[in-house]
């Protein structure tokens, strides 16, 4: 959580850069005692972790975050269940037109069964 503090990363990365912008300045390169390493173990348990209301950003961050997954969850719960719905419909759909082929070949059926008596009593 503590890397997730992007302001605080923000003023250390601004705070160095002018530190060092002032030195390349000079054009005097001192060593810097100090310089600290953003990245190095003592940063991300130093200032960070001792200071407790630092991680209230972070938890609305992290909030605003899962709110934003919850409400895209939610689309793609919609979207899936609409994709169910479109495909019941076209099953029903393809349901009805098996259904009217169905009579079809049948009235075909009984025509043709009615021409044959005929042309069986007719011979």
């Amino acid at each position: 959580m503590a890397q997730l503090y992007l302001n605080m990363k923000w003023i250390q990365n601004q705070q160095t850069e002018t530190l060092l912008g002032t030195i390349v300045s000079n054009s005097v390169v001192p060593a810097a005692p100090n310089l600290r390493r953003i990245n190095s173990a003592r940063s991300r348990s130093g200032s960070l972790v001792s200071n407790p209301f630092n991680y209230f950003d972070v938890v609305m961050l992290l909030e605003a975050y899962f709110m934003q997954l919850e409400g895209t969850r939610n689309k793609i719960l919609s979207v899936s269940e609409y994709i169910d719905d479109t495909e019941d419909y076209v099953k029903i759909q393809l349901h009805d037109q098996r259904n009217e082929l169905y009579q079809v070949q049948l009235t075909l059926t009984i025509a043709s069964f009615s021409i044959a008596m005929e042309t069986l009593i007719a011979g």
